[in-house]
């Protein structure tokens, strides 16, 4: 389906793209992997623990996954909190990439919180 709105001036282009060329060119796989890997999170809480979480697990999700800054200090730093089962490369990659750094946090939010046993 293809919405023409106002305020879209892509429509104004004559250059012709298919969906697989935008999404290529506006780099959002990275973006839509994560994504996907939070929807998996999500229905894993809706399946594991059905309304709302307690104040202590979401603390936990804020910071794994919305706090990165204080989730990589605490977690390659202080090391107050609980280990992770993750791939070791994924790991050192956390320390300093984002993106690893959220994909470990994913990981830990399902083992900690959802007390999910790693793949």
């Amino acid at each position: 389906m293809l919405l023409k709105e106002p305020h879209c001036l892509g429509f104004n282009e004559s250059q012709k793209q298919t969906v697989r060329q935008w999404v290529e060119g506006q780099e959002i796989e990275t973006y839509n992997s994560i994504n996907d890997k939070l929807m998996e999170i999500i229905r894993l809480k809706n399946q594991v623990l059905p309304g709302p979480l307690d104040l202590k697990s979401r603390q936990r999700v804020y910071l794994a996954l919305y706090d990165l800054d204080n989730f990589r200090n605490q977690f390659f730093n202080n090391r107050p909190l609980d280990k992770v089962d993750a791939d070791p490369q994924k790991l050192a990659a956390a320390e300093t990439d984002d993106t690893a750094l959220l994909e470990v946090g994913m990981q830990w939010v399902k083992q900690i919180v959802f007390k999910q046993e790693a793949a």
